[in-house]
Formats: structure tokens, sequence, C-alpha cells
């Protein structure tokens, strides 16, 4: 997992530079990915170990680090960009948070109907919506946007 982590995040800088290229005067705003879990939480009932959250948690910080340091490489090579982590926006709003702004595993059809994956004779199919943000963090995600708006002045 962490080699494909580095090969999406290793490619930001680019991706930044290539819409500036064919949008100059497009304002671009980058958001990171948050924590999924509390790390404070002490009675996360989840089907992931206690490791496993802090694993996941330390991918998030450290595609954060590297999706910030894109953004600054290719705001010195004038592309305007802003980068801006939601993690403030989902402070309580996290995994075993009440409301939880992130799904656990979420049971999918074994069949892999509706784009969901396929593998039959598994006991739990896992689906798409598994570790992706509820509908309440969504809406943390909104507001982290117009947060990143308000802080890069647009």
């Amino acid at each position: 997992m962490q080699s494909n982590l580095g090969y999406a995040t290793g490619r930001v800088q680019t991706v930044l530079e290539n819409i500036h290229k064919k949008a100059s005067h497009a304002k671009i705003i980058l958001l990171g990915y948050p924590k999924l879990f509390n790390p404070n939480s002490l009675t996360c009932t989840s089907v992931m170990t206690t490791g496993a959250q802090v694993l996941i948690n330390g991918w998030a910080d450290d595609m954060r680090a590297k999706e910030q340091s894109a953004a600054d490489a290719a705001k010195a090579k004038g592309v305007p960009v802003t980068f801006y982590s939601p993690d403030p926006e989902f402070d309580g709003y996290r995994m075993c948070d009440n409301p939880s702004g992130i799904n656990d595993l979420v049971a999918g059809p074994a069949d892999g109907v509706l784009g969901d994956f396929s593998c039959p004779g598994a006991l739990i199919c896992p689906g798409m919506e598994s570790y992706h943000p509820t509908n309440t963090g969504t809406s943390r995600y909104a507001l982290a946007f117009q947060n990143a708006l308000a802080a890069a002045q647009y």
C-alpha cells in the first residue's frame, strides 16, 4: 500500500502543473485527506485493529505532507495552488466519533453488482463505501473546501 501512496503522491506536482498549463487562469485548491480514525479514542470498535488504525492515520499524515510539498513546489513554479488539510474539520467526526464522518466496513453485494468489488465466496464483501465519507463526512469536506477558499482569498 505504501508504494501505491508514494506513486500517487509523487505525481501530484505534475498534475498541478498540467492543470495550470491547460487552464492558466484557474486557481487550484488541493484538499488533503483526513485521518480516518480518532487517535484519542480508546474504545473505537472497528474491523480494523488499533495497530491498523494507527497505520492508516499515519498514511493520511504522510499523504498530507507529500501533497503540501507538491503544492509548495508547484507554487514556486508559478502555479496558483493552495493546499488545505481537512483534518480540523474532521475533528470530532472521524470513525467511531458520534456522528461519524467516515464509514467503517460496509458490506457490499457478493456478486459485485453496482460497481462494488467482486468477491464470491467471501464472508463479507467490502462495499466501495467502506472507509469513505458518510453524509456527515461530505458536509465536513464541503466546509473544508469553503475554508480553503477563504484561506486562499478566493
